[in-house]
């Protein structure tokens, strides 16, 4: 067996265990009434949930079209939507997500060179980590005082999962506006890992380096002044997080909770948190972290119940479908003038 089939398998290992200990974890105390609960949803809502679910995945894939469209004039909209959900396959199935690599395969199907994907999906990242941030920042400063009254417990991992996603942003932008400062900090690490025998070609690695580095600070120059990409970003995006972040009042809704518009604002702030606290692990998919986050903070205010229920539906709509659908697209793809 090759080593890379034995990785494949030890990694589709692990996540279902940690899928399996998510659902045990759901289910272990009450099962009777969540699968009670998930009974009564109607098929109707089952679809709309869904939808929004996949409604994600569509929006990235209209803004992968959108910054792909000046590289590629014959680029579609398929197109951008098949690289969003090979990205969600591969971030969802492989350890510290594997989605970049894989869009990069998938691009290089269409003939675009090495380069002019490296720029896309820069761009693609940048303006979503930016929203991502920003959304988060808005929404736990508006509730700030609620948020630290009520979830106590895990608000100071919220803010530290809020500190890694800002930290990403803050890196990309310092790294853009002093250059030279990264280059002087790369050069005192490589020597030092020279010094250890830990790296070796230490003038190899830097050159390498150093044109990462001009090259990045020659993208978001070149992204400042696009207005137009930045702000058709920023609204697709901040939709997309909107989207995300209310699927579980939908779920709510589906199961007859008694829910008024104004607790929309509520289930902003806690999808939010399950968001941030994400960024505290490198599990495949964040499997078996994720759920145990949601059933613990949703449960706050509506009990292990109706949490239980509500991720269950929650996970399958933005999770679950979308690996599955972004599996068959690359498998299509994989297959395509292979």
């Amino acid at each position: 067996m090759t080593t890379n089939w034995k990785k494949t398998i030890a990694q589709m290992i692990l996540l279902i265990g940690l899928i399996s200990f998510a659902f045990w974890f759901a289910l272990k105390d009450d099962y009777q009434e969540v699968l009670h609960n998930l009974k009564s949803v109607s098929l109707v809502w089952i679809g709309i949930i869904f939808l929004f679910g996949i409604l994600y995945y569509l929006l990235q894939g209209y803004m992968l079209y959108t910054i792909t469209k000046p590289y590629k004039k014959d680029v579609t909209f398929k197109d951008g939507c098949y690289n969003a959900y090979i990205a969600a396959f591969f971030n969802g199935v492989t350890p510290l997500g594997g989605g970049q690599v894989a869009q990069t395969y998938a691009f290089r199907k269409l003939a675009i060179s090495y380069q002019d994907i490296a720029s896309i999906l820069w761009k693609e990242f940048f303006l979503y980590q930016s929203v991502v941030v920003g959304f988060a920042c808005l929404l736990i400063m508006t509730h700030f005082t609620f948020s630290i009254h009520t979830f106590s417990g895990y608000f100071l991992l919220v803010l530290a999962g809020l500190c890694i996603n800002a930290s990403v942003i803050l890196i990309l932008w310092t790294m853009s506006h002093f250059p030279k400062l990264y280059t002087w900090i790369s050069e005192k690490v490589v020597s030092l890992g020279e010094k250890f025998h830990i790296i070796k070609k230490k003038e190899e690695i830097l050159e390498k380096w150093n044109l990462q580095v001009e090259y990045f600070t020659k993208e978001i120059k070149q992204l400042k002044k696009d207005k137009r990409l930045i702000k058709k970003g920023v609204i697709i995006d901040l939709l997309r997080q909107i989207i995300y972040y209310s699927i579980p009042y939908l779920v709510g809704i589906g199961l007859g909770l008694p829910l008024s518009f104004e607790d929309i604002m509520t289930i902003l702030l806690l999808s939010c948190f399950i968001h941030m606290l994400n960024a505290l692990t490198p599990l495949p998919g964040d499997s078996g972290w994720t759920e145990s986050a949601f059933i613990l903070i949703f449960s706050v205010p509506f009990g292990k119940i109706y949490a239980s229920s509500i991720m269950i539906l929650w996970r399958f709509a933005t999770y679950y479908l979308n690996i599955l659908i972004g599996g068959c697209i690359f498998f299509i793809i994989k297959t395509k003038n292979a």
